[in-house]
């Protein structure tokens, strides 16, 4: 598992900021949506009941009116005046002009302020509706383009995560290489220590090799003729031995190198693994439904 935060994360982070901030302002939309729904359906109401009252009015002055229509019937059937299909056909699609609030007449102040409040309800709805509209096209392009640039980040840092990677490898493969070779030196230095330093046991010396036997004790006691293979055998030991100790530090840390690229494999792996993860996870919920005008819109070049 990741410890420490990416540039995916960054994008990951970016894109919750920005989805939760469409979250509120379209949560703000629909509070408006609720409240300007709530105003329509009081108006509806006020309405129904300006309409059951003129209809109950209209119940009770509808008596009054049977005698002037029949002797208008009357009139027609006598050749005065008389109403032909066109015409009333005509009439009937005529809208008539409101008439002037009266609180005798038809259209009281009542029905007035209800019929105005509905429009201005209905005007205010439309100039909502656009709004809204607006705000989901803006949300929905928002969202699409933080979707892609996301989508395309991932991947990216997939790609990189991949050839740094194939680095660590040939890195970790050039090491293991270095500690073979500075072993096998290690190997020939501490031979050749032991070949400095002869045998275990001065037994095992011929009388050739000894440097206390009495030819050359006699070929020493004059001035100039000191044999320096001694001297120059500790020298050499002690040479042996410091190369021996610096390529031993050596190898440590060679060693540990190795194991810091190991890690650093393992850890590019699984990042590997989790951004995959979360690439098919974001394909696998995103939003696949197409319009057949998008399906049909022809492609530029």
């Amino acid at each position: 598992m990741e410890q420490v935060h990416d540039g995916a994360d960054l994008l990951l982070e970016a894109e919750r900021s920005q989805l939760l901030k469409l979250k509120w302002e379209l949560e703000a939309k629909l509070a408006s949506t609720n409240e300007q729904l709530k105003t329509l359906d009081m108006c509806r109401k006020r309405l129904n009941e300006c309409s059951a009252e003129r209809s109950r009015a209209l119940d009770l002055t509808a008596h009054t009116m049977t005698g002037p229509v029949h002797e208008g019937g009357q009139e027609s059937r006598n050749g005065r005046e008389s109403v032909t299909p066109s015409r009333a056909a005509s009439r009937r699609e005529e809208r008539p002009e409101t008439p002037k609030p009266n609180s005798l007449g038809s259209f009281t102040p009542e029905c007035k302020e209800a019929m105005d409040a509905a429009k201005e309800a209905c005007s205010s709805s439309k100039q909502l509706r656009k709004a809204i509209k607006e705000a989901i096209d803006n949300a929905v392009t928002l969202q699409r383009s933080a979707h892609k640039s996301v989508n395309a980040g991932v991947t990216q840092k997939m790609a990189e995560t991949v050839s740094l990677m194939q680095y660590l490898q040939m890195s970790s493969a050039k090491t293991r290489t270095a500690v073979h070779r500075v072993h096998r030196c290690y190997d020939e230095f501490e031979m050749s220590q032991g070949l400095n330093m002869g045998p275990l046991s001065s037994a095992d010396l011929q009388v050739r090799e000894k440097l206390n036997r009495p030819l050359v004790q006699v070929y020493q006691r004059h001035a100039g003729n000191q044999l320096p293979e001694g001297l120059a055998l500790v020298q050499g030991t002690l040479a042996l031995q410091r190369s021996l100790e610096n390529t031993s530090q050596n190898l440590g840390l060679l060693h540990l190198a190795r194991l810091r690229l190991e890690d650093n494999i393992r850890e590019k792996k699984s990042a590997y693994q989790v951004d995959s993860g979360i690439a098919r996870m974001r394909r696998r919920h995103a939003d696949h439904r197409w319009s057949t005008e998008e399906g049909l819109r022809p492609r530029t070049t």
